[in-house]
């Protein structure tokens, strides 16, 4: 609860942090290979609602085929699952769902200590892939679980650029923006859950995306029109901004 409590603070204090880059009906909407193609390489997804239906283990059918893309597509390597309810020790002790959601779905469950949308959480998640980055290129020298200045040094090197996928906005979109991963946000509901929850964090999307744009139009409004003046022939009429 005091993670959940925090969460609405951060919400509250930057406002922009609740807004997603792209709002999707379900991942069948996400363009995996455009995105792939403007240079993310590391993709995570929430479980419930997103790609199971609540506390379930197995893909939502008409959702196989685009996940079976995402993997060909990123590699399932880089296809992570990041859940409040699966692969964390209070809600899955001893990681059995985590183990059975990896063995259906056939891409990684993380086995993390802080829930979204905790900033220990996010650091979990780039942790996860900057490891990789150090198997990838030093296959030798990498112990799993165990850090080293590899660690460090490829991590000041290159930081994975994130897609970040999930249908909470408290949670997986905040977190998104947080730690700078290109949030989406899917709205179906394939199973009624937390719905006054849910209906609070799309009230809260919709007056921050109308304070958004009440202010980019006073801005606009504000704007010193370009006085040109009198000009000679011949001479530019290009002027600087004051």
């Amino acid at each position: 609860m005091a993670a959940a409590r925090l969460a609405v603070l951060r919400a509250l204090w930057k406002p922009i942090n609740v807004i997603p880059r792209l709002t999707v009906k379900d991942i069948r909407d996400i363009d995996f290979i455009s995105l792939r193609k403007q240079g993310f390489d590391s993709i995570v997804f929430d479980k419930d609602n997103c790609l199971t239906l609540p506390h379930k283990d197995t893909i939502i059918p008409a959702l196989h085929s685009s996940l079976q893309l995402c993997k060909a597509t990123f590699t399932p390597d880089r296809v992570l699952i990041v859940s409040n309810s699966s692969g964390t020790p209070s809600e899955d002790p001893g990681y059995i769902e985590a183990e059975s959601v990896q063995r259906q779905l056939g891409c990684r469950v993380l086995r993390h200590n802080h829930k979204k949308p905790s900033r220990r959480c996010a650091k979990e998640i780039v942790d996860y892939f900057t490891g990789l980055d150090d198997i990838e290129k030093h296959p030798s020298r990498v112990n799993p679980g165990v850090s080293s200045p590899l660690s460090s040094e490829v991590q000041q090197q290159r930081q994975p650029k994130i897609i970040l996928v999930g249908d909470r906005i408290m949670t997986d979109i905040l977190l998104a923006n947080e730690m700078g991963a290109y949030g989406i946000y899917t709205t179906r509901l394939w199973e009624r859950e937390a719905l006054f929850l849910r209906f609070i964090e799309r009230s809260y999307l919709f007056l921050v995306t109308r304070w958004l744009a009440f202010r980019e139009k006073r801005r606009e409004k504000k704007l010193p029109s370009i006085d040109r003046g009198p000009t000679e022939v011949g001479a530019s009429t290009n002027r600087a901004w004051p």
